[in-house]
């Protein structure tokens, strides 16, 4: 009677155990995505010069923003793996490293040899470039902490540091200014027009939705200086939303 008691209570507290961690694991993924998607909205409203607006933005929105970049960080952490060597590993972590970084760097190239849709292109494969960088690096410290018995020691931080302090600095920063560059000298063909209540002679005309929530969007106008103009109003004020001009143009050439 005893020994099945005793083995109850051992099933239990492992049970136990492992439902700990992985509420700990949930919490530090969580906290992660919501400050990777944070720092990257908060970069492309400031390239944009509304920093403002990522006050008025609903948490989802951070979560959704590097949903994506999580999923790719695992599946590269779990195709490292199949490595099974730290040597392997590190070959990968140099060669997506170095393509992330020289990716991320035409942010400072002249905008008149790439352009700013070349810019913006290259931020994306840097982006993904490096999400599969941080994801080798998590391989490497869950397969070196395996060896060592699951104790942590200065090398384990200098495997984690690097992927921390890039990934939540600066991919976001980089990617960010990027993509709100590009939004604004190609506003006309890659944001969607809208239409609002009142006369053309009231300014209604030639505002381009940038964000929505629940119940306010954020709409932008590129002025004869080409600074742009801002403009927030509700939902229900949005008498029509057209598609981008890129989108419209396929969906003519399709009929």
């Amino acid at each position: 009677m005893e020994d099945k008691q005793t083995a109850v209570f051992g099933t239990v507290s492992a049970l136990s155990d492992s439902l700990a961690k992985a509420a700990g694991v949930t919490v530090v993924l969580s906290g992660y995505a919501y400050y990777l998607g944070w720092a990257m909205k908060r970069s492309y409203f400031l390239g944009l010069g509304a920093e403002w607006f990522v006050a008025l933005l609903p948490t989802t929105t951070f979560l959704f923003e590097s949903g994506g970049l999580i999923l790719l960080m695992g599946l590269s952490a779990f195709v490292s793996t199949q490595s099974g060597t730290l040597k392997g590993m590190t070959g990968i972590q140099i060669l997506t490293l170095a393509a992330a970084l020289i990716l991320l760097t035409t942010r400072w190239w002249p905008v008149s040899w790439i352009g700013s849709k070349g810019s913006w292109f290259a931020a994306c494969a840097g982006v993904v470039a490096f999400a599969w960088f941080c994801g080798t690096c998590l391989a490497e410290l869950v397969f070196s902490l395996s060896q060592s018995g699951n104790k942590w020691t200065t090398r384990h931080l200098g495997i984690l540091q690097p992927a921390l302090v890039l990934s939540l600095i600066f991919m976001p920063t980089v990617y960010g200014h990027a993509n709100a560059r590009y939004h604004l000298d190609s506003a006309e063909d890659v944001l969607p027009p809208v239409e609002l209540p009142g006369p053309q002679s009231a300014g209604t005309s030639g505002w381009h939705l940038i964000a929505a929530t629940s119940d306010k969007a954020l709409l932008l106008k590129k002025g004869v200086d080409r600074v742009p103009r801002f403009r927030v109003v509700g939902t229900s004020d949005l008498v029509a939303v057209a598609p981008d001009k890129a989108t419209a143009d396929q969906l003519r050439s399709s009929k």
